[in-house]
C-alpha cells in the first residue's frame, strides 16, 4: 500500500473519530436542550400561572382602588357643593356684614357720638343691666315669700276653718251637757262638777229626816247631818242603813241617795237606789263606804 493510501486511511480513522465526537457533541447538545427546553417550559408555565394570579390580583386591586376612587370622587362632589353653598352663605353673610359696618358708619356719623361717650354709655348699660338684675332677683324672692306667705294662709285659714268648726260642735256639745244637767238637776259649774266626780271622803252620818217629795211619793228626800264641812259636795252618793241596835239586832241596807243641796253643816239627797224592804226614815244612818 502507497503512502497515500495509509494517509487516506489515517485521514479516514481520523475522520471516523472526529465525527464520532461531532455525533457525540450532538447528541450530547440535543438531550440537554430538550432537558433546558423543558425546564424553560416549566419556568413559562410557572411565570403564566404567577403572572395570571398577579393578573386577578391586580384586577381586584384595580376595582377596589376604582370603587374608592368612585367614594372620593362623590365625596369630592359632596365637599364641593357644601364648599360652594358654605361660600355663598359667607359671601352673603359678607354682604350683611358689609351693609351693617355702612350703616353703623352712617349711625355714628349722623349721631356724632364720640369713643369716650359711647363707652360711658356702654358702662351706663352694664350698670344699668346689673340694676335690673338685681331687681329682678329681688323680685323673685319677693314672688317667692308672697306664694309662701298665701300658701301659709290657705294653710291657717284651713286650720282656722277646721277650728271653728270645732269650736261650734264643742259649743253644741257643751249647750247639750247643760241642758242634760239642768234637766237631771246637776250643777253647770265645772268646778263644783270636777268636786262631784272626785270621790267622797269617808264620813258617817244620821238620816235628820225623810220625806216625799210629792203627792205620789215617787220621789223622797233624805236631809243627813254632813254638809260641805265634812267634805261632801252636790253629786255625791252615800249608802243609807239601819244599823243592828235599832232593828232587832240585824243591820239592814236601806238604798242610796245623792246629794243635790249641800249647806255647810246640812245636806239633802234622793233616793236613787231603795232596797226592798224597809223604808228610809229618821235616824238611819249614812255613810259614803259600808
Amino acid at each position: 500500500m502507497s503512502f497515500f493510501g495509509k494517509l487516506l486511511i489515517v485521514f479516514q480513522v481520523l475522520f471516523s473519530f472526529v465525527f464520532m465526537a461531532f455525533a457525540g457533541a450532538v447528541y450530547t447538545a440535543q438531550v440537554n436542550w430538550k432537558s433546558k427546553a423543558d425546564t424553560l417550559q416549566e419556568q413559562v408555565n410557572t411565570a403564566n400561572q404567577q403572572a395570571s394570579e398577579q393578573a386577578t390580583l391586580w384586577q381586584t386591586e384595580r376595582s377596589a382602588l376604582e370603587n374608592q376612587a368612585t367614594d372620593l370622587r362623590d365625596k369630592f362632589q359632596t365637599a364641593q357643593a357644601d364648599f360652594n353653598n358654605a361660600k355663598n352663605e359667607l359671601d352673603g353673610l359678607q354682604r350683611d356684614y358689609d351693609q351693617l359696618k355702612t350703616i353703623e358708619k352712617v349711625f355714628e356719623a349722623e349721631s356724632g357720638l364720640s369713643k369716650e361717650e359711647a363707652e360711658a354709655r356702654r358702662e351706663e348699660a352694664y350698670r344699668q343691666r346689673e340694676v335690673n338684675r338685681q331687681q329682678n332677683k329681688t323680685l323673685e324672692d319677693l314672688v317667692i315669700a308672697l306664694r309662701d306667705a298665701k300658701d301659709e294662709i290657705f294653710s291657717m285659714s284651713k286650720e282656722m276653718e277646721a277650728m271653728e268648726r270645732k269650736h261650734v260642735a264643742a259649743l253644741e256639745e257643751v249647750a247639750t251637757y247643760k241642758l242634760m244637767a239642768r234637766a237631771n238637776g246637776w250643777s253647770q259649774d265645772p268646778k263644783e262638777y270636777a268636786r262631784a266626780q272626785a270621790p267622797a271622803p269617808l264620813v258617817k252620818g244620821i238620816v235628820v229626816q225623810a220625806k216625799d217629795a210629792n203627792d205620789r211619793g215617787t220621789e223622797r228626800l233624805v236631809e243627813i247631818s254632813l254638809g260641805e264641812r265634812d267634805g261632801l259636795v252636790a253629786g255625791h252618793e252615800l249608802y243609807v242603813f239601819r244599823p243592828a241596835g235599832l232593828n232587832q239586832g240585824r243591820p239592814m241596807y236601806l238604798g242610796s241617795i245623792r246629794l243635790v243641796t249641800v249647806t255647810p253643816n246640812r245636806a239633802v239627797g234622793t233616793v236613787v237606789e231603795k232596797a226592798k224592804n224597809g223604808t228610809i226614815s229618821k235616824d238611819d244612818h249614812v255613810t259614803t263606804q259600808l
